[in-house]
């Protein structure tokens, strides 16, 4: 009888613990972020002001990481790669900020998470090791991004923001492909 009490009350905790942990609180938005920061709230739609900040995520990672790997990277095609992707994004960053600042979208300019780990575990790499896990995370990202950029190509409302996205998509397109080529390369 106890037992069967217990295994009820942990499944009573758990469904109580499920319902809490369910996604009930509401995602505090981007323009509520800025008010609460004291900055004006964002003036296009949320979802359009989403795409920015994660492109701008994706720009900042790949600029960051390849800054750090382009001086340590041993393939010469890595190097090239390194120096194509930080150029690139160099540009597409600051496109997209003279895009979104008027409309008050704000990002910080700081490695995410994940690339602050790709960057502490690069710092114990060299050589091939080194190349292949930075175009292997250029890789990822650069696929991200395309499918990121695809779906606002089609999804975004704002003109100025759809036309960025249209236009950079072929340039992460072109990433891809030389991506793909310098992965080949690396044994």
């Amino acid at each position: 009888m106890m037992k069967r009490v217990s295994s009820i009350l942990m499944i009573v905790i758990a469904a109580c613990m499920l319902q809490a942990c369910s996604g009930n609180a509401k995602k505090e938005s981007l323009s509520d972020a800025n008010i609460k920061q004291g900055l004006p709230p964002i003036t296009v739609s949320e979802d359009d002001a989403k795409f920015a900040v994660e492109a701008a995520e994706i720009g900042i990672n790949d600029v960051e990481l390849s800054n750090f790997a382009k001086g340590k990277l041993s393939n010469s095609k890595a190097k090239e790669l390194a120096d194509l992707i930080l150029k690139d994004y160099l540009k597409i960053n600051e496109e997209l900020m003279a895009i979104t600042t008027p409309q008050n979208i704000h990002f910080p300019f700081l490695l995410s998470s994940d690339g602050q780990q790709a960057k502490d575990e690069w710092e114990q790499k060299t050589g091939n090791d080194l190349d292949k896990a930075y175009v292997d995370k250029m890789a990822s990202d650069n696929e991200k991004a395309i499918k990121l950029y695809e779906d606002a190509a089609s999804d975004v409302q704002d003109a100025a923001i759809k036309a960025f996205a249209i236009k950079n998509l072929l340039v992460l397109k072109k990433h891809l492909a030389a991506i793909n080529a310098v992965h080949d390369s690396i044994k």
